[in-house]
Parts: C-alpha cells; structure tokens; sequence
C-alpha cells in the first residue's frame, strides 16, 4: 500500500486532482478520452464483440460464435490484490478515481 500511495502522491498525479488511472488514460488518450472504446480484460470477448459490432454491424459466422466460444484462459489470481491496499488507499482510489470506476462498471467495495 505504502508504494501505491507514494505513487499517489508525485505531483504529477497529486496536483491534478485525480486519481492515478483517471490521470493515466486522461495524460494518454486526451481529448479523445471521452470517444475511445476499452475492453475489459474481465470481459474481453464481450466487450470486443459488441465495439466491433457497433462500428462493423453483425458479425459473420463463423467469426462471431467463434469468438464467443473461446475458452476462457489464465482466469486464476496467484495474489490476492486487496493485500497490496489498507483502507485508506481504497477509500482514496474509490473517490479520486470515481470517473474510472463509473466508466468501466467496477464495484466500489472490494471483495
């Protein structure tokens, strides 16, 4: 925790009000931030089919049922990641980086 707080604190993400991920994809993507589309590795598959859908339309068999029908791979955590969090640094990412958490659809309590 005490590493990611630090981090936390460098000015760069510090000064900016934001949270580190919030400050990441705002310093990357920019103006753009706001039309870009993400997937999300938890929902890899589904994330991608429906932005490929959306911008190419239906998918064509066998491409589409293919994709859903991968096998789902290295899906087992080795570390518990709350062990890298005190209460603190999750109450501060939650309000600092509610942008992010609302965008992506990630719950606001761990576990």
């Amino acid at each position: 925790a005490a590493t990611i707080h630090a981090a936390l604190d460098h000015p760069l993400i510090a000064d900016s009000a934001t949270g580190g991920l919030d400050w990441y994809l705002r310093w990357t993507f920019g103006p753009q931030l706001e039309s870009t589309r993400f997937c999300r590795m938890e929902r890899l598959r589904e994330d991608l089919a429906g932005h490929l859908e959306e911008l190419l339309g239906p998918l064509p068999e066998p491409f589409g049922s293919t994709l859903a029908s991968l096998p789902e791979q290295n899906v087992q955590r080795s570390t518990d990641v709350l062990a890298f969090y005190d209460d603190a640094l999750i109450e501060r990412i939650r309000r600092l980086d509610a942008p992010v958490i609302e965008r992506f659809g990630y719950p606001t309590h761990p576990g």
